[in-house]
C-alpha cells in the first residue's frame, strides 16, 4: 500500500513538473513591453483622461470656450479613438489635430452635490475629451474660467419665495418670487431634486432649473407648500 502511495504521489510530481515546463517557457517569451503595451492599450480604450495644469490649457476665443493640450495627452486621446473606432471609419486620429479645440463644452457629472467636482470636457462634435477631477486644483485662472463658464451652462434663478401651487390639468403651476415667475411641472416626484446642503432644485416642464439654496430659509408658507409636494 506504502509502495503504491510513494510511487503516486513521484508519478504526480512528475507530472506536475512536465506541466510547469511549458507555463515557464511561455512566461520566458512574454517581455516587459508586451505587459505593458497590452496595460496602455486597455487604458487608452477604457481610461478617463484627467485635464489639469499639467496638461491642458483653456482659453476663451470669442464666446467659445478653447482648449489645447499638451503632446503626450492628445497622443493618448488619438491612441484611444483609434481603438475605440467602427471598421471602415474614415475618421482622423491625429495627435497634432487632437492638440487644438476652438470650441469645447463643460458637463458637471454630479451639479448639485458636488459642483465643482468631476467636470467633463467634450468637443464641438459631442465627444468627450478628458475630466477635470477638481476645479481648486488648476491655476486661478484657470478654475475661475472654467466656474464663469459652468455659471452659464448651470444658471438657475434663486427661489426666495413660494406664492403658491395649483393643479390644472394633470400640470402643476407654481409661482415663484424670483422675480415673480410662474412655471409649469410635470409631477413633484420627478421635478423636484434635494440638494446635500439642504437645498431644492425644481424642474419645470422645459427643463429649466430654479433653485432654492435653503429650504430653512423660506418664509413659513412657502415651507408648508413646499411640504405639502416633497
Amino acid at each position: 500500500m506504502d509502495e503504491k502511495k510513494s510511487t503516486a504521489a513521484s508519478t504526480e510530481g512528475m507530472t506536475d513538473n512536465k506541466s510547469a515546463a511549458p507555463i515557464e517557457k511561455m512566461t520566458e517569451n512574454i517581455s516587459e513591453r508586451d505587459v505593458m503595451t497590452d496595460a496602455e492599450t486597455l487604458d487608452d480604450i477604457s481610461g478617463m483622461i484627467e485635464l489639469g495644469s499639467d496638461n491642458a490649457h483653456f482659453s476663451r476665443r470669442g464666446d467659445f470656450l478653447a482648449l489645447e493640450l499638451d503632446t503626450a495627452t492628445a497622443e493618448r486621446i488619438a491612441r484611444r479613438r483609434a481603438a475605440n473606432a467602427m471598421p471602415g471609419a474614415e475618421d482622423s486620429f491625429s495627435a497634432e489635430e487632437l492638440r487644438r479645440y476652438d470650441r469645447v463644452s463643460l458637463r458637471r457629472a454630479f451639479p448639485f452635490d458636488v459642483p465643482d467636482s468631476y467636470i467633463s470636457v467634450f468637443d464641438a462634435d459631442g465627444i468627450e475629451i478628458g475630466m477635470v477631477a477638481e476645479l481648486s486644483e488648476l491655476e486661478p485662472d484657470q478654475s475661475a474660467l472654467l466656474r464663469a463658464e459652468l455659471d452659464v451652462v448651470y444658471y438657475m434663478p434663486h427661489v426666495r419665495r413660494i406664492g403658491g401651487i395649483a393643479n390644472k390639468r394633470g400640470m402643476q403651476l407654481w409661482r415663484l418670487d424670483t422675480g415673480e415667475i410662474e412655471i409649469s411641472v410635470r409631477d413633484a416626484t420627478s421635478s423636484l431634486i434635494k440638494t446635500s446642503g439642504g437645498g431644492v432644485i425644481i424642474l419645470d416642464q422645459s427643463g429649466n432649473r430654479y433653485e432654492i439654496k435653503d429650504i430653512a430659509a423660506l418664509d413659513s408658507a412657502s415651507r408648508r407648500r413646499l411640504d405639502q409636494c416633497i
